[in-house]
Formats: structure tokens, sequence, C-alpha cells
């Protein structure tokens, strides 16, 4: 898995030594992933991958105490969301065979899937600004 980050922090108000900030980031993880069963890859598992997207967003709020020109100490408070959308289709194709004649039939099923979650977190930090 590999975790695409951007983000932005801004200071709004400043007073003394401390400074409060708002902070918006969106992330895109790429996930990848298989199964090999002697020798030979499960393709389940790779048109599940294939099919898969996330994305993620954060805002939040915060504060920092400078107590040096490039240490602070800071707490935030925010939320996150991950949504999770996942594709996959199946095909798949039946034999008949009897009473001297052979039906073939194909059937295809297509499961959509979305989710999304949501939590808040907070932070301690120790922040050094070079």
């Amino acid at each position: 898995m590999y975790n695409l980050y951007l983000g932005a922090k801004y200071f709004f108000i400043e007073k003394n030594s401390i400074k409060g900030y708002l902070v918006g980031e969106v992330w895109k993880p790429i996930t990848s992933g298989s199964i090999k069963v002697d020798g030979e890859e499960n393709e389940t598992v790779k048109k599940f991958f294939d099919g898969l997207s996330l994305w993620g967003f954060n805002f939040g709020f915060g504060t920092e105490y400078f107590f040096s020109e490039n240490f602070s100490l800071g707490g935030e408070f925010g939320i996150r969301f991950l949504l999770v959308s996942s594709e996959t289709e199946d095909k798949s194709v039946y034999s008949y065979t009897g009473y001297g004649y052979t039906a073939t039939e194909t059937s295809t099923s297509k499961v959509n899937a979305d989710i999304g979650l949501s939590l808040t977190y907070s932070l301690l930090t120790l922040n050094y600004y070079f």
C-alpha cells in the first residue's frame, strides 16, 4: 500500500507565543495484492484490487505554543473521512447436456459497494520548524 498525501496548515490567529491554526488534508491510498496457489494467480483477488477505490480527507483545528523560535508544543482536534468504493464483475458460463442436445448459458453478476467511515481524532505534538 502506498499513500499519496497533500495537506495545508493555515495559522489564522496569534497571541504572544500561541498560534491557532486550521488544517486540511487529502490522501489517496494506492493498494495492490495477489495470491498465488500452485503457481497460478487467483483472479478473484486481482479483480477485487482492480475495482477498489480509496480516498481520505482530514479537517481540524489546533493551537501551538512556541517555547523557542523553532520548537513548539501543540494540540489538535479534527475529523477524518475514509471513502471506500468497490466494483466487481463476474462472468460465468454454464453448459448443460442431456436428451441429445447441449445448452449454454452465460451469467454476469456485478457487485457495487460504497462505504464511508469517519472518526474524530486528537493529537499532542512536539514540532520543529526549520
